[in-house]
């Protein structure tokens, strides 16, 4: 027997889910998570797992407490007003198009660094200011095709992209250097590393700017009884969660047991994915193939799941400004001319952000995950609190998510300290 078409629908969204998460986060961990050491980040993993799936299910709730099928801003304007959730919006933006600025950099620089040692450029091309121009160039005008092909195209690539990381996982296990499992040292340096790892970890295990699309795609489908859409949206977001935890952690610790300590201070120093420095390491052949191919996929798939919510949000913010009633959160709304000209913005200003090669590990940990974080754990266990109507989610594990939501918002600023 084959798929139904609501089996297929749940597939594609736990791999568009997947497909958002897996990204900056995951091609650039484990020089962090290398330089922090194993027993940091396994147990960074032990705490970010069970709250992962609790707060993204905690943001469902708020967006699936209204009985009309609206976006989580949509939520939060009914119920704390326009201004509350103006500020939320700039925020949401903020975070999004942060995200998409580090997408942007990595490809640029991972695609330079492949085509020079595939021979097929003599210079690295991500020194020249043309080329992430292109790549953005054609990335937007893919993003023109509309949602409908955007998700399928996304789910697609995710499930490529889940199959090669896992062979590489395995591929690397023959150059596994297991020593740094010898050294376990709860001083200082331990508390230090895991203020640095513990926010890119919460970075790499957040989709939430998808979860709005997907409810409103589940509320809105008239092949999807109402009254399961809770239960079936907390299961894809369980599977997503499950599927991201086993392809995270085995090939975040083989990518770490396979460079060693001046191979993860060179990509550190070159801001380039643990994809790069390994290919350069081993000098592999299959790794020189399979490498450009994972850099390209994820950090694709991640680009366009998150352009989803930072095109949602732009026209957000521009309807509040001209106070008109325009469709906005349509992603194939795209015959609008507002709609192009927000592209072209991200277009130029991307590139001009993307020329500057900013670190992509400081942006996670200083900006990106404090947003996300505000949003993903924060943020809904607030509301439960704020709204009466809500209270029968006002439970202790929400307050223990809310308080790893803190933590991640302030742990890489502390790092600095510690």
């Amino acid at each position: 027997m084959g798929l139904s078409n609501k089996n297929k629908t749940d597939i594609y969204w736990t791999f568009v889910f997947l497909g958002t998460a897996i990204g900056a986060g995951i091609l650039f961990l484990p020089i962090q998570a290398g330089l922090g050491g194993v027993w940091v980040f396994l147990t960074s993993i032990v705490l970010i797992l069970p709250a992962s799936y609790l707060s993204h299910k905690a943001f469902t709730q708020v967006i699936l407490s209204q009985s009309t099928p609206m976006d989580f801003t949509g939520v939060v304007k009914h119920y704390f007003g326009s201004r509350f959730t103006a500020v939320l919006n700039i925020l949401f933006f903020i975070t999004m198009f942060l995200l998409l600025i580090i997408f942007t950099i990595g490809l640029n620089n991972d695609l330079g660094c492949y085509l020079k040692l595939l021979g097929l450029t003599k210079s690295n091309l991500s020194q020249t200011y043309y080329f992430s121009f292109l790549i953005l160039l054609v990335l937007l005008a893919f993003f023109k095709l509309g949602d409908k092909y955007l998700i399928k195209f996304i789910g697609i690539l995710s499930l490529i992209l889940s199959v090669l990381l896992l062979f590489v996982s395995f591929y690397l296990i023959p150059l596994w250097n297991l020593s740094i499992f010898k050294t376990l040292s709860l001083d200082q340096g331990f508390l230090k590393n895991f203020l640095e790892v513990y926010p890119l970890v919460v970075s790499s295990f957040i989709f939430f700017p998808a979860i709005s699309s997907m409810t409103i795609k589940y509320r809105t489908s008239k092949n999807n009884n109402s009254i399961d859409i809770d239960k079936k949206i907390y299961k894809v977001i369980l599977w997503a969660i499950s599927l991201l935890g086993i392809f995270f952690i085995f090939f975040t610790l083989s990518c770490m047991f396979a460079l060693d300590s001046k191979n993860l201070q060179l990509a550190s120093q070159n801001n380039v994915s643990c994809l790069v420095a390994i290919t350069y390491r081993h000098k592999a052949k299959i790794l020189t193939q399979i490498g450009p191919l994972i850099s390209v996929f994820a950090l694709v798939t991640s680009f366009f799941g998150l352009m989803l919510g930072a095109r949602s949000s732009a026209h957000e913010l521009i309807q509040d400004y001209l106070k008109k009633d325009y469709q906005a959160n349509s992603v194939g709304n795209n015959n609008s001319r507002i709609d192009t000209i927000i592209l072209l913005i991200f277009l130029v200003v991307l590139w001009l952000i993307a020329i500057s090669n900013i670190s992509i590990i400081h942006v996670i940990g200083i900006l990106i995950t404090p947003l996300g974080a505000f949003f993903l754990y924060i943020l809904p266990v607030y509301i439960f609190f704020k709204v009466p109507s809500l209270k029968k989610y006002r439970k202790m594990i929400n307050i223990i998510v809310m308080f790893l939501g803190i933590l991640a918002l302030c742990s890489y600023v502390l790092s600095f300290f510690v």
